[in-house]
């Protein structure tokens, strides 16, 4: 039996996946080292079954190529994020956070990628931990709540994120 993705061998299957980064500096240089790693797939844990993560790479695989380019991707500033972030309740600052990155992933989805990944900068994530300090029982909505938002402002763009 042969494996790979459902669209091996049609027309319409992509020769490669050309990937826009929006984040920070940091966090935009961070996914694009793990992306190169993963490139070559991960290797399982010493059992006899397929790899862990068969990679992107033709011939193997998902059977195409990843493109990383940084023109396709944005940067956010951590001074814009703390800005977005420094005053009103946990709604009011998510939701500017979320207008802060959405305006960079409608910037990149605007040069034609094939995907968007949003690189979580460690200054967001710190924003949600602090609030989670103070929700207790509803903390668990709080890393949804700016992913949801973001996705749903997202879907006009026609581009996945």
């Amino acid at each position: 039996m042969e494996h790979g993705p459902s669209d091996r061998g049609m027309d319409r299957k992509p020769e490669e996946i050309k990937v826009a980064i929006v984040g920070t500096e940091r966090s935009i240089e961070d996914s694009c080292g793990w992306i190169g790693k993963a490139e070559a797939g991960f290797e399982g844990s010493g059992s006899k079954k397929l790899n862990l993560f068969p990679g992107f790479r033709k011939g193997a695989g998902f059977d195409c190529d990843i493109v990383l380019d940084r023109s396709l991707s944005a940067s956010v500033s951590p001074r814009d994020i703390l800005g977005a972030s420094a005053h009103g309740d946990y709604q009011e600052r998510i939701t500017r956070l979320t207008d802060l990155f959405f305006d960079a992933v409608a910037n990149v989805a605007a040069k034609s990628p094939s995907v968007i990944l949003v690189a979580m900068p460690t200054e967001l994530l710190e924003e949600v931990v602090k609030a989670e300090a103070v929700m207790g029982l509803q903390k668990q909505t709080l890393k949804l709540f700016f992913h949801d938002l973001l996705k749903a402002k997202s879907l006009s763009l026609g581009r996945p994120l």
